[in-house]
């Protein structure tokens, strides 16, 4: 063990020395790229979006310069705390922070490091590209000495604080104090100046806008590294750790448009890179077509006041053709959006429900929660097809409740859909967490591609600074439905959108699914959404406000969020329309019986005149029995009930070989015609009495009985008194 400790140092001095030896080498051989102090004072340098057309997707970074004086020192402190311990010892590169990233990058499992200065990093982001080569590297390390040896360190951390990106289209420490907080950043907290600093790491990972929970574990890494070097008491720590992040965000409804962020979160993603400045010189080619882009920016013309999100994609491909937004990936409560592919989907799937299986909406209990339909009404037995039709609450929740929440989420991960919940509450939507528009969007992509899912995507492809395609989407798919549930879903959100909550889409000229959601309560919404999608594409619309302040009850799923789908699938197939769902081989139609059907909940084949069924589409396999052939049954052609003092009789003609049996007001059987076809009780004391007559026969060991007749009342005063009442009369 002592050798091979020894031959691991040897080996690590040995490779530290041929690695500075070569370093030192390498700054005389890359002196192409020459250090310019003014680009230290541009806004960005960063990565080339562009249309599918090539043309580029125009953004604008929100920059605001401010001098080093006007920076707190706590937000200095917290940058060299966290960023670059060393900053002020060394010459812009830190030879020792390069061997301890070597050595964690070599010799364990430790995630890998670069060892890179803030000074590394100010010359990365404005005067390299993002390509992570050796090259690139030495360049930077060549430039950061040579600054070093021109500006002092204040004025590096001052440009460096000036030009870094912190996410949301701020770049620089003012622009994101004012973004995130809404205040100078000279009146910075601790814990607020904390949070920013957080954010460099990886701006969208650690945005306490969108991802609170993640900036809030970052933020009091800071908060500690600042008390372990000194810079903080342990009480201030303390203190400011036990602070909740507080954000004053702001943003621009009329301006601001998202796509560019979104498009570079994804190139991070798929690159597997950490930082936007490492997309700096890259093109990504996006499958965005700009005059849909063009389109869906008059979205603002309703004039809502509130936060949009819009969505086109292609179903086969899951290509992102059209986007519009002003907040980007917030993730919220998808409320009933989420019953077709989370409740209805899954039952159907699993064969525990088909769309014309009743069930009964009404007021229900399951352990303390009762969950009510949107208006407070309950509608009785409703067949499965009405009840997403109409977005009952009710009836999904029993759904839930028989494929049990474990099956409810195992589906929901076959759709990339995570939640931490696992109450009943789910049936309406109440996910953990939320999930983002787009997310939403995927989820439905199962019904128009026969029950295969598809993770949509902007970007076509990625090239790199020197002219290479390291990046080409190939979509992937993943069967999650069969057709015939798929089928099943898009034919009743095809009603949904005739005569359901989307509605409003009904003149449209084509076949549309669709289905809205709407999560708030009387005091005012908080989310609306309307999910429309044609065998070709989807348009997913989001309405809400950023910092989920309520709207007003008067915008809800099923109006604006469906007319600004409508406007978008209107404008989309001006030219030409889209085709229609195919029934596949897996799904039949069938008329079945609209008497027992409606009375008594019972599918049979109906065999009458069309006009007289119900017609439903089931699963090939699902099994309609015949209606039952109606027997003989026996009836009673007549009666007479006669009363004399206190003795009342009762006569009842039938047919051959029928019975009949007299039972008293509660129902109890008190005489049978086999002792007699006359019957006389004893009425023993004054009052009214009622009785009813049942016929039978008996046929090979079964008894059959026909229909109940309720015989006319009688009332005994101890005086004569004579009924002859005619059976037709009563």
């Amino acid at each position: 063990m002592k050798r091979i400790l020894k031959f691991i140092t040897l080996f690590s001095a040995i490779l530290a020395v041929c690695i500075i030896a070569y370093f030192t080498f390498a700054f005389y051989v890359t002196g192409k790229t020459r250090l310019d102090l003014n680009k230290l004072k541009r806004q960005e340098m960063s990565a080339i979006a562009c249309y599918s057309n090539l043309s580029e997707i125009e953004h604008e970074g929100n920059h605001t310069l401010v001098r080093f004086d006007e920076i707190p020192t706590h937000v200095i402190n917290a940058v060299i705390s966290i960023e670059d311990k060393r900053f002020y010892e060394h010459s812009g590169v830190d030879l020792k922070g390069v061997l301890r990233a070597i050595k964690n990058n070599v010799f364990t499992n430790k995630p890998r490091q670069g060892g890179s200065t803030i000074t590394q990093q100010l010359i990365k982001n404005t005067h390299l590209s993002g390509e992570k080569t050796l090259s690139r590297k030495l360049k930077e390390m060549r430039l950061a000495v040579e600054l070093e040896a021109k500006l002092t360190k204040n004025q590096i951390l001052e440009a460096y604080l000036n030009t870094v990106y912190f996410g949301e289209g701020a770049y620089g420490i003012a622009s994101a104090s004012e973004k995130f907080f809404g205040k100078e950043v000279k009146n910075l907290s601790v814990e607020e100046g904390a949070v920013l600093i957080a954010c460099l790491k990886a701006p969208s990972y650690y945005n306490p806008y969108k991802n609170k929970q993640n900036a809030l574990k970052r933020r009091n890494l800071v908060l500690d590294e600042m008390f372990n070097q000194g810079y903080l008491s342990k009480a201030d720590c303390d203190k400011a750790k036990n602070t909740d992040i507080i954000l004053n965000y702001e943003s621009n409804y009329e301006n601001k448009n998202t796509l560019y962020d979104e498009v570079l979160q994804e190139a991070l993603q798929v690159l597997n890179f950490q930082n936007t400045s490492d997309l700096n010189g890259f093109k990504i080619v996006t499958y965005i077509d700009a005059d849909s882009d063009k389109t869906l920016s008059s979205v603002t013309q309703y004039g809502l006041g509130c936060d949009v999100s819009v969505i086109i994609t292609e179903n086969t491909s899951g290509k992102i053709i059209g986007y519009y937004s002003t907040v980007g990936s917030l993730k919220r409560c998808p409320a009933s959006a989420a019953k077709p592919w989370l409740i209805y989907a899954p039952a159907i799937e699993e064969n525990l429900i088909c769309p014309a299986t009743m069930i009964l909406d009404e007021k229900i209990d399951y352990d303390g929660y009762s969950p009510s339909n949107y208006n407070g009404k309950y509608y009785g037995y409703v067949n499965v097809k009405d009840c997403l039709i109409k977005s009952l609450n009710v009836p999904s929740v029993k759904i839930c409740n028989m494929l049990g929440v474990d099956k409810v989420r195992s589906y929901a991960q076959k759709l990339n859909v995570s939640y931490q919940n696992d109450d009943l509450s789910v049936a309406l939507g109440n996910l953990s967490g939320g999930m983002s528009l787009k997310e939403l969007s995927d989820a439905y992509s199962v019904f128009a591609n026969n029950g295969k899912y598809v993770k949509s995507g902007y970007i076509d492809k990625i090239i790199s600074p020197k002219g290479k395609t390291v990046y080409q989407r190939n979509a992937a798919y993943k069967k999650v439905f069969s057709d015939a549930t798929a089928f099943l879903i898009n034919d009743m959100l095809i009603d949904c959108a005739k005569v359901g909550t989307a509605d409003r889409l009904s003149d449209l000229q084509f076949e549309v699914c669709a289905k809205t959601g709407t999560n708030g309560s009387d005091k005012g919404n908080i989310d609306a959404y309307c999910i429309a999608y044609t065998a070709n594409h989807t348009v997913s619309v989001w309405l809400g406000n950023a910092d989920g302040s309520l709207m007003s009850n008067s915008i809800s799923g099923g109006n604006y969020p469906t007319q600004i789908a409508k406007d978008v699938l209107q404008k989309l197939y001006e030219l030409k329309k889209p085709k229609s769902f195919t029934p596949p081989d897996s799904v039949k139609q069938a008329l079945i019986n609209r008497d027992l059907y409606l009375n008594d909940c019972k599918i049979f084949l109906h065999e009458g005149a069309e006009k007289d069924g119900v017609k439903f589409w089931f699963k090939s396999d699902y099994k309609i029995e015949s209606m039952p052939k109606q027997q003989n049954l026996p009836i009673i052609k007549s009666f007479k009930i006669t009363c004399n003092n206190y003795n009342i009789e009762i006569f009842c003609e039938t047919d051959k070989q029928t019975y009949f049996k007299v039972l008293c007001d509660d129902g109890h059987e008190i005489y049978d015609s086999k002792n007699g076809s006359v019957f006389i009780y004893n009425a023993k004391k004054k009052g009214t009495y009622r009785f009813s007559v049942m016929p039978y026969k008996e046929n090979s060991g079964e008894i059959i009985f026909g229909e109940i007749i309720k015989l006319p009342s009688v009332l005994v005063e101890g005086n004569k008194n004579i009924l002859d009442t005619d059976w037709w009369e009563d």
